[in-house]
């Protein structure tokens, strides 16, 4: 998918060589972040759904992570780890207890951001992590792991829409499972 006008990227797995379907691509978060590079995923989304309804193969390699929301079906731990098996298994390290407190600030920031959450959100909320007692840390830890999970769900909702709003002045939505 590379050379698409930038509008997708390789997936996490791809860039870090791990986990399964290498060879996919996902929403490039940049462009997404870019209202003005908004119409270029809508004019995608008609040139998908004109090669749909001509029966013109098109050689795309996208996650279900994009297929399913766009079928119609819900998403799953298990379609993130498909495209981004490092991001489940640090978030699975930390809620676990097996990373060294000094360093679960670091990634949780990272995390974070890489869910296209903003830097300045991001960081009050791994900062609020170290405000309060010790004995509910590990919950606020665990709780934060699991938005993460969440936001890592949703992150794709913008290009999901844009994509969906392109393919359906072309085709019938209920064409889409």
């Amino acid at each position: 998918a590379e050379g698409m006008l930038d509008l997708f990227t390789p997936s996490s797995n791809a860039k870090i060589r791990t986990g399964e379907n290498r060879d996919q691509s996902v929403f490039n978060s940049v462009y997404l972040r870019e209202i003005q590079k908004h119409p270029l995923y809508i004019h995608f989304g008609k040139l998908m759904a004109v090669a749909n309804r001509h029966n013109i193969l098109v050689s795309l390699s996208l996650p279900q992570l994009i297929w399913k929301p766009l079928a119609g079906e819900p998403l799953q731990l298990s379609d993130i780890q498909a495209t981004d098996l490092h991001l489940l298994t640090s978030l699975q390290a930390i809620s676990r207890n097996d990373v060294p407190s000094e360093d679960i600030s670091d990634m949780l920031m990272q995390l974070l951001l890489s869910c296209s959450l903003p830097y300045h959100i991001a960081s009050k909320l791994v900062h609020r992590l170290g405000v309060g007692c010790e004995v509910n840390f590990m919950d606020r830890i665990r709780d934060l792991c699991s938005l993460i999970n969440q936001l890592s769900l949703v992150s794709l909702k913008t290009g999901l829409h844009l994509l969906h709003k392109g393919m359906s002045k072309v085709l019938p939505t209920e064409l889409f499972s």
